[in-house]
């Protein structure tokens, strides 16, 4: 009987120890994803009415994944009028606008005789969040959208590039 005693101490201490351990496991992981920012991402087809909205959603984008983007293409509204038949908003202030990861880009072919050392921080990245025009004229609509880098991305990179 005491032997029985004995066993059923230690493992109803176990028990115990075990919910405490899941339970601080779990409450850890839930703080834990509560810090981690909920990151913002791009789908095909979404809509954005204006361009502002949508230089707003890739600020968060870029702060949340650590990212830098630039307008690497694009054609005005008011050059787009010239050449499409349809009703164009001006607050969406492109027809069509391409945005690249600040390591990928143009070629580039120099004009000069490659006497001075020069570096670059292009890496031909392909990542690209491209829009155009909706049908009805009022919006910019995601027509592709890649997100794979082919260099690491991470905040110590970006703050030290956003830095120099």
């Amino acid at each position: 009987m005491i032997t029985w005693c004995l066993n059923h101490a230690r493992l109803h201490t176990c028990l115990i120890m075990a919910a405490v351990f899941s339970k601080s496991v779990s409450s850890a992981e839930h703080s834990e994803a509560k810090a981690r920012p909920q990151v913002p991402s791009f789908v095909l087809g979404e809509r954005f009415e204006s361009y502002d909205e949508l230089e707003a959603k890739l600020k968060q984008y870029e702060k949340a994944t650590y990212t830098q983007w630039w307008k690497r293409d694009c054609r005005t509204v008011d050059a787009a009028k010239r050449r499409v038949n349809r009703q164009l908003s001006d607050k969406i202030r492109y027809y069509e606008v391409v945005f690249k990861c600040i390591n990928g880009g143009r070629k580039f072919k120099s004009k000069g005789e490659g006497i001075r050392s020069t570096m670059t921080f292009r890496q031909n990245c392909p990542a690209e969040l491209s829009l155009i025009a909706s049908e009805d004229g009022n919006g910019l609509v995601v027509k592709k959208f890649l997100d794979e880098h082919n260099h690491p991305v991470n905040k110590v990179i970006v703050m030290s590039s956003v830095n120099s």
